[in-house]
C-alpha cells in the first residue's frame, strides 16, 4: 500500500495567512498582527505526529495532502478551524495555570483599587522666554547707530548719506556697548574687530544691517524692519557675522526650553507621537558650540527609539574591553538643555552627530556650517562640526525654529499621528536603514527635514528614494520603493509580488534577484514582514546599494549649498 506525501503548513488560523518557514515565525506573526501571545511547550527540536499513511513532503506543489502545525506543540490538523479550536485550548489552559496560583485564604476578598490609566494626548504649555539682554526693538538700527556714533543726529538728510556711504567703503560697521543702566552706546569698527570683542565681552554686541545698508542700494534683496522677523538676542552674533546672514534673517529662533525638553523625553510607548513631534522640533534646528563658537544647522534628522521593543534600529550599548560603549545617553549632571545631550559618537564609518534624549537618539543626516561656508553634509557622517569631548557637549546650545515649533506642538495632541507631516513626500520620511526589512519599526515615517531645505531635491537618498534619481532606476531600488508604498498602504498584510522582482539584472545583483524569484516560487506573493528569509536577501542588496546612494548624495549637497547662497 502506498503512502500519502503530506505537507505540514504553519500557518496562522485567524487571517488565513500561511508560509510561515519556522514556527517562531508565526508565534511572532501571533503577537505582531493578532495580538495573540503563544509560547512553546516542547523543548529541542519538534517532531510532528504524523499518521502512519503519510510521508512527510517538503514541497507543497508534490503534496497530496495539506495539514497544518500547532505554533506551540506537534500536534498537526486537518483544517485551520481545528487548529483555532486547539490554539484556544493552549490559551485558556495558559491563564488558567496562572488562576491556580492563588495564595489567598478561602473567603478572603481582596478590594481591587483602580489601575491609573496613561492618556495618550499631551500638550506643551510654553512659558514666556526670559533674557537679560536687550531686545532688538529697543535697540538703535543699522543707520541709526552709524549716524548716533558720527554724532550726527542734528545734521541734515544728505550729510548722514554721505556718512553712511564714506563708511560703507571703508567696511566699518557699527556696534552696541550696554552699560550697567543698560543704555546704549554706538562706535565703529572693524568687522573682525567687532567679531573679537563680542566673543570675550558680554556687554558688546553687533548690530543687524536690518535695514539695508547704503552699499545695497542697487541690490534685489529687499530687507527692512517690518519685513524681517525678530531674531533672539543670543544668536544675533552668529547670525550678523554668519555668510548666510540674509537667508538667517528671514526665520526666527529660540532657545530650546526645558518644557520642550520634558516633552522630547516622553516614553514613545505610551506616547507615540513624541518621536514626530521631536523629529519636527529639531529640524531646522542650530547648534552653537560656544568653546569653539561654531554654529551648524540641521537640515534633516532621523529619530530613533531607546529599546529594542520600541525600535529594532535603538542606539547599541554595553559593555567593552576597557569600558562601556559610548552613547548619546544625557549624563546624570545638570546640562543646558535639561535631557537634551547633543554629542559627537565614532563609528566604523566616521563620526556621527547625536542628540540624545532618554527615550530616543536623533541622528543628523544632513547639516550645514553657519559661521563660516562650508560644504553641506549629507549622510548619517558629519565632519562639520565638532564636539571633541563632554565640554564641548555641555556649552552646546540648541536654538530651534519658532515655525517648527509650532507645527510640532499641534503632533503632542493627537495621539494617533503617524507621520511627521501629511503634505509632500511621505515616502521621504523614512529612515535610511540596511537591516531588519522583516520589522515593522523600519517604516516609520520619522525623519524631518527643516524650512530651508523642506524640498525633496534637498534630502538625503535612501534605499526607499534613490529610484526617484535621475540614474537611481535600477532593479533594487525599485524593489525598495515597492517595498515601502505596500507597508504604508498595506501596512501587516504587505506581499511582495512576482512582478515586483520581474527586472533585468546583472552580476551580484542578478543572484540576489534570482534567489527572491525562487522563494516566491510558485505563489503569487509571500509576506514583507516577519520574513527572515526575504529580509536576508534585501539586506543583500542593501549593501550593495550604499555606493549608489553616497554618489546621488553628492547632487543633494549641491542642492542644499544653493539653497543656502541663494540671498548671498
Amino acid at each position: 500500500m502506498s503512502t500519502l506525501r503530506l505537507f505540514i503548513d504553519n500557518a496562522c488560523h485567524k487571517c488565513e495567512k500561511g508560509g510561515f518557514q519556522r514556527k517562531n515565525n508565526l508565534r511572532r506573526h501571533y503577537a505582531v498582527v493578532e495580538n495573540v501571545v503563544l509560547d512553546s511547550l516542547d523543548t529541542g527540536k519538534r517532531i510532528p505526529n504524523i499518521p502512519q499513511k503519510y510521508t512527510r513532503t517538503r514541497r507543497k506543489s508534490n503534496a497530496d495532502a495539506i495539514m497544518f502545525a500547532c505554533p506551540c506543540c506537534s500536534d498537526i490538523f486537518d483544517n485551520l478551524i481545528l487548529l483555532g479550536n486547539h490554539i484556544d485550548k493552549h490559551i485558556h489552559e495558559g491563564k488558567t495555570s496562572c488562576e491556580t496560583d492563588d495564595l489567598h485564604q478561602e473567603g478572603y476578598s481582596v478590594k481591587v483599587a483602580e489601575l491609573p490609566i496613561i492618556e495618550p494626548s499631551l500638550d506643551l504649555q510654553v512659558s514666556p522666554m526670559t533674557t537679560s539682554t536687550i531686545s532688538s526693538s529697543m535697540r538703535r538700527t543699522f543707520d541709526d547707530a552709524i549716524i548716533y556714533a558720527c554724532q550726527d543726529q542734528d545734521s541734515d538728510k544728505e550729510d548722514k548719506v554721505k556718512s553712511l556711504h564714506i563708511l560703507d567703503n571703508m567696511h566699518l560697521r557699527p556696534f552696541a556697548v550696554i552699560d550697567n543702566e543698560g543704555v546704549e552706546h554706538n562706535a565703529l569698527a572693524h568687522e573682525t574687530v567687532i567679531r573679537r570683542l563680542v566673543s570675550k565681552h558680554g556687554t558688546i554686541h553687533p548690530i543687524l544691517p536690518l535695514k539695508r545698508p547704503f552699499g545695497d542700494v542697487e541690490s534685489g534683496i529687499n530687507l527692512c524692519v517690518k519685513c524681517t522677523p525678530p531674531i533672539d538676542t543670543d544668536l544675533m552674533t552668529i547670525i550678523a557675522q554668519s555668510p548666510y546672514a540674509n537667508l538667517l534673517r528671514q526665520r526666527k529662533y529660540e532657545r530650546l526650553t526645558d518644557e520642550v525638553c520634558s516633552m522630547m523625553n516622553k516614553d514613545w510607548e505610551f506616547y507615540p507621537q513624541v518621536k514626530y513631534f521631536s523629529a519636527v522640533v529639531l529640524a531646522g534646528s542650530i547648534l552653537v558650540n560656544s568653546r569653539n563658537n561654531q554654529a551648524l544647522m540641521i537640515n534633516t534628522i532621523e529619530m530613533y527609539g531607546r529599546t529594542r521593543c520600541i525600535d529594532q534600529h535603538r542606539e547599541t550599548f554595553g559593555k567593552m574591553k576597557d569600558g562601556v560603549v559610548a552613547t548619546s545617553h544625557p549624563p546624570p549632571i545638570q546640562t543646558i538643555h535639561h535631557g537634551v545631550w547633543p554629542v559627537l559618537l565614532k563609528g566604523r564609518e566616521g563620526h556621527k552627530l547625536v542628540i540624545g534624549t532618554e527615550v530616543s537618539n536623533a541622528l543628523v543626516t544632513s547639516s550645514i556650517r553657519l559661521d563660516e561656508k562650508h560644504h553641506a553634509s549629507i549622510g548619517g557622517i558629519t565632519t562639520n562640526f565638532l564636539l571633541k569631548n563632554m565640554q564641548d557637549s555641555l556649552t552646546c546650545r540648541i536654538f530651534v525654529d519658532t515655525e517648527c515649533l509650532n507645527k510640532a506642538r499641534t503632533i503632542l495632541s493627537n495621539p494617533m499621528a503617524t507621520c511627521v507631516s501629511s503634505h509632500g513626500s511621505m515616502i521621504s520620511q523614512l529612515r535610511q536603514l540596511r537591516t531588519h526589512f522583516d520589522y515593522a519599526t523600519i517604516y516609520t515615517l520619522c525623519r524631518a527635514s527643516g524650512p530651508l531645505t523642506s524640498s525633496t531635491i534637498c534630502h538625503p537618498y535612501t534605499l526607499f528614494t534613490i529610484a526617484e534619481h535621475d540614474r537611481g532606476r535600477n532593479s533594487p531600488a525599485i524593489i525598495f520603493r515597492s517595498i515601502a508604498v505596500k507597508i504604508m498602504k498595506q501596512g501587516n498584510t504587505a506581499t511582495l509580488n512576482k512582478e515586483d522582482v520581474n527586472f533585468d539584472a546583472r552580476g551580484k545583483t542578478k543572484e540576489v534577484m534570482d534567489k527572491i524569484r525562487d522563494l516566491i516560487g510558485q505563489n503569487d506573493n509571500i509576506p514583507i514582514l516577519n520574513n527572515q528569509n526575504l529580509n536576508a536577501y534585501l539586506e543583500e542588496l542593501a549593501k550593495q546599494m550604499m555606493p549608489s546612494i553616497v554618489a546621488c548624495n553628492l547632487s543633494v549637497q549641491k542642492q542644499v549649498n544653493a539653497v543656502f547662497d541663494f540671498l548671498n
